[in-house]
């Protein structure tokens, strides 16, 4: 649950500026500078990226963003309550949430709002584009283990989506 890895990836554009993916590295240099022993140029659009990277990547981890009462008022806007309790009502809510269900939604709001120069590969505002994936390795998983009254991220995927639309106009 509290873990990262930083992935670097390699892409090469085509003539038409199509984008190619020739390397996904697990351990991307860190290097602030092209030569060893060479100090980093400030200046330098390759030591300002690192240091951009770095800077993103320790804001996602563990800058303090208070994201509740915005989560709370998005989770509104959607028809979305709380259970158990008072805050989930099926007459009012077309879907509610456990506190389980709540905290991942809150950390996904976090990594959303402290970003800063990542993009994200999901949960994005079009993440109808993996619903299919995510409905088969759903159901792999259903096959292989007994079927759980747990919800998946299957259950979620659609929630997660309509947030991150919401995010994206904001």
């Amino acid at each position: 649950h509290n873990c990262f890895q930083l992935l670097g990836v390699d892409v090469i554009l085509d003539s038409r500026l199509h984008p190619t993916v020739i390397e996904v590295n697990g351990l991307p240099s860190m290097q602030l500078s092209h030569d060893l022993g060479v100090p980093p140029n400030p200046s330098s659009p390759y030591t300002a990226t690192k240091f951009g990277l770095m800077h993103d990547m320790l804001q996602i981890l563990f800058r303090p963003t208070s994201v509740p009462v915005e989560l709370t008022r998005d989770l509104k806007e959607l028809g979305v309550g709380i259970k158990p309790g008072p805050l989930c009502d099926p007459e009012r809510h077309v879907f509610c949430v456990d506190y389980k269900e709540l905290q991942k939604l809150l950390d996904s709001k976090r990594e959303f709002v402290n970003r800063g120069g990542y993009q994200r590969i999901y949960p994005t505002a079009s993440g109808e584009k993996y619903s299919d994936l995510i409905r088969h390795m759903h159901n792999l998983i259903r096959r292989r283990f007994n079927p759980s009254p747990v919800r998946t991220l299957w259950h979620m995927h659609h929630l997660y989506t309509a947030l991150e639309k919401l995010y994206a106009v904001r």
